[in-house]
């Protein structure tokens, strides 16, 4: 179980109070609100991008992060426990092409020499290459792909990270239904592996199939 407890952030005049969350193996969290109501925000927080005014994470009963202090560093406990996934891919993606990126997921994970199989099959399951093993789009600058292709290649080093918590800040932004479609299936797959996910969305509509626990910011 994953707990976010008393998270606050302030911002000159604009003061920022979360609501207490809590995620068990297996659950979607949502939280929902209009633009500007600290949604990304939130994400950033607790992925250890951003510090707060107050609040810290607790996962299995331990202090994981005291979200008071600078922890914008891969050597931060967080880091073992949370992967982010912002609402623009360019948070996400340290380039310059789609094989340096993928290759920088591949020899900071601890995984089995399997792990190119999984490259090629993430990248499939995405639509970034077809079966007929075109695998051109390795070289490709980043910055030359397209919106959706972006996001799908973030999607492909979430999977690669075995990270037991999602936090997808609008994950569905700029998807095409086919892309969008995939993703769904992604998350179901990982909380049926009793992983934890925390997303956000202006709206609930796309979540019902995950029997989300609903967080609201007013």
């Amino acid at each position: 179980m994953i707990q976010i407890l008393n998270i606050r952030k302030n911002f000159d005049k604009l003061q920022l109070s979360y609501p207490n969350i809590k995620i068990s193996k297996g659950q979607l969290a949502l939280v929902c609100g209009n633009s500007g109501k600290g949604k990304s925000t939130l994400c950033e927080i607790i992925s250890g991008f951003m510090i707060a005014n107050s609040g810290k994470i607790i996962i299995d009963s331990q202090i994981i992060l005291d979200c008071t202090q600078q922890n914008k560093n891969l050597n931060s406990n967080i880091f073992n426990y949370i992967h982010n996934i912002a609402q623009f891919p360019d948070f996400n993606l340290i380039g310059p092409t789609c094989l340096s990126e993928l290759l920088f997921w591949k020899f900071n994970t601890n995984q089995d020499n399997d792990l190119n199989d999984k490259i090629k099959e993430y990248l499939i399951y995405f639509n970034l290459i077809n079966m007929d093993n075109d695998l051109s789009i390795l070289d490709k600058p980043i910055w030359k792909l397209s919106f959706g292709k972006k996001k799908a290649l973030s999607f492909c080093a979430l999977m690669l990270i075995p990270r037991p918590i999602w936090i997808l800040d609008e994950p569905f932004t700029g998807l095409d239904l086919t892309l969008k479609n995939k993703l769904i299936e992604a998350m179901r797959t990982f909380l049926n592996g009793n992983g934890m996910i925390l997303a956000t969305s202006h709206n609930a509509e796309d979540y019902k199939i995950f029997n989300p626990i609903i967080y609201n910011l007013e």
